[in-house]
């Protein structure tokens, strides 16, 4: 076997526990912590846990090697093996966490399991068109938004025009294409006069 990757320290490998658990550990850092750093602690007490269990089986194992014969070869080729496997195991299975972790925080959202349906056949009420995952913004707090608004020109360049918020038609409109654009079917308000239009 060749237990080699292409990569060092400075060239990334994705067959590289170095750089496996660098993925990982970069993903827990800064604005994420609170909800990335639990997980991590959840699975690290699951795969903790397994490895604990797997290797007092395999200690057992060599230990009755090891009685019949103190210098067992099949004992030393079990150690060994647990080890290189429980490694590559680790890395894949590490590494398959990133992917995880990538999906649930990406673009500044915090992204779950879909909470409505996929509609089947005809079906058009109450699900959507294709699996949309619950996506939580995370951003930025209303206090800095307005900080940004309100520094220098920038209210002529970042602020919401009052009609945009004022405005029933353009609210409605505005969370019309919101919802288009999430593939949402759901009943809105398009006027004051209470239209619903399925979107």
């Amino acid at each position: 076997m060749d237990y080699g990757v292409d990569g060092d320290a400075y060239t990334m490998s994705m067959d590289s526990a170095f750089w496996i658990w660098n993925l990982v550990a970069n993903i827990a850092y800064g604005e994420r912590y609170d909800v990335v750093m639990p997980l991590v602690q959840s699975k690290i007490h699951f795969y903790q846990d397994q490895f604990f269990l797997k290797t007092a089986d395999i200690d057992k194992q060599a230990e009755a090697l090891l009685k019949k014969d103190p210098a067992s070869k099949e004992a030393i080729d079990l150690i060994t093996r647990f080890g290189v496997e429980t490694g590559e195991q680790m890395t894949k299975d590490w590494r398959n966490f990133w992917m995880y972790l990538f999906a649930r925080v990406r673009d500044g959202f915090t992204v779950t399991a879909p909470v409505k349906k996929q509609c089947v056949g005809s079906q058009r009420k109450g699900c959507t068109s294709r699996r949309v995952p619950d996506a939580a913004a995370t951003g930025y707090s209303q206090a800095w938004y307005q900080r940004i608004v309100g520094d220098g020109d920038n209210k002529e360049h970042y602020a919401v025009p009052d009609e945009q918020v004022s405005d029933p038609t353009l609210r409605a409109a505005n969370t019309h294409k919101i919802l288009r654009m999430q593939k949402l079917r759901e009943p809105i308000v398009s006027s004051s006069e209470g239209e619903g239009i399925v979107v």
